[in-house]
């Protein structure tokens, strides 16, 4: 079922009317209802952070890269171990 193909304002009328019965499935609502909050909420959490570590994973390529290429700058074009290290800090 499509969140569209139900009527909110009619299940937040069943649920209030369920929560304020004082039975057992006032119990039950209101453990699921905070199980749910909970999960979407973790869910949420959880794709933000695979975002952040794709984003990371990315930024520790391009320093890999980057890393070869000075390494390999500083093997074919340094005269000393002094010029290499220049070339290092002022990548970085």
């Amino acid at each position: 079922m499509h969140p569209a193909e139900f009527k909110i304002s009619e299940d937040l009328t069943m649920a209030a009317r369920i929560l304020e019965s004082g039975t057992p499935y006032a119990i039950a609502l209101h453990l699921n209802i905070r199980s749910f909050d909970k999960a979407i909420t973790a869910e949420s959490r959880i794709d933000s952070l695979e975002k952040e570590v794709a984003t990371l994973r990315n930024e520790i390529l391009d320093f890999r890269r980057e890393m070869t290429n000075l390494q390999t700058k500083g093997r074919e074009g340094a005269g000393s171990p002094d010029e290499s290290q220049n070339t290092i800090k002022k990548a970085i």
